[in-house]
């Protein structure tokens, strides 16, 4: 057999191994990714469930067949965080969604505190920053003072101002600027000394 010959007969001897061998292993591959997909799906359906005593065995499994039929790897910790606490695919019923957009991360009063005399009033500013520092506008910011009377004055350039003015009652006092929907609060010291 010359050399010509040899190397088309292995051409061809090749091409009718090669493939049907890619195809066992093309569809290998997409079954085990079609069964890794059921595996996750029915251990997320356990762990949406309901967190009991006789649940736990079944939780652990569950945590440990997502762990490893996963495509993303997580840590033994998370995977014993998922076995003890429901896992939530959605927003939990009642509250309110926080939106994905970069939000608030921290809120700020100014001045951090402030002594004032009976009758006097002082103006404090909120701010609320995202975390990559820059201000962001909070719709639902709420002044609070655990003496004398704080109203909100304006909102401007995403920044929130009150006006808090002293009672006749003297003391130490705390002034919060919260927002329930992004869980941010700061808080202010106001002492009230007599005239």
């Amino acid at each position: 057999m010359n050399s010509d010959k040899a190397r088309e007969w292995l051409q061809t001897v090749g091409v009718g191994l090669f493939i049907p061998a890619a195809v066992a292993w093309l569809a290998y591959s997409s079954a085990t990714r079609e069964v890794n997909a059921k595996m996750i799906e029915v251990a997320a359906q356990v762990l949406t469930g309901p967190v009991n005593d006789s649940m736990r065995p079944v939780r652990q499994w569950a945590s440990k067949m997502l762990q490893h039929y996963s495509p993303v790897p997580f840590t033994d910790t998370a995977a014993a965080t998922l076995a003890r606490y429901p896992l939530v695919l959605g927003p939990l019923p009642g509250l309110t969604p926080i939106p994905l957009t970069e939000g608030p991360t921290q809120l700020f009063i100014s001045p951090k505190s402030v002594t004032l005399r009976q009758s006097d009033w002082q103006d404090f500013v909120a701010i609320a920053l995202t975390a990559a520092g820059d201000t962001a506008l909070i719709s639902d910011l709420t002044w609070i003072a655990s003496g004398g009377s704080i109203a909100e004055t304006t909102t401007s350039r995403r920044r929130h101002y009150a006006r808090f003015t002293a009672g006749a009652a003297t003391g130490d006092f705390v002034v919060v600027a919260r927002s329930k929907s992004w869980r941010l609060a700061d808080s202010a010291f106001v002492h009230i000394q007599t005239r």
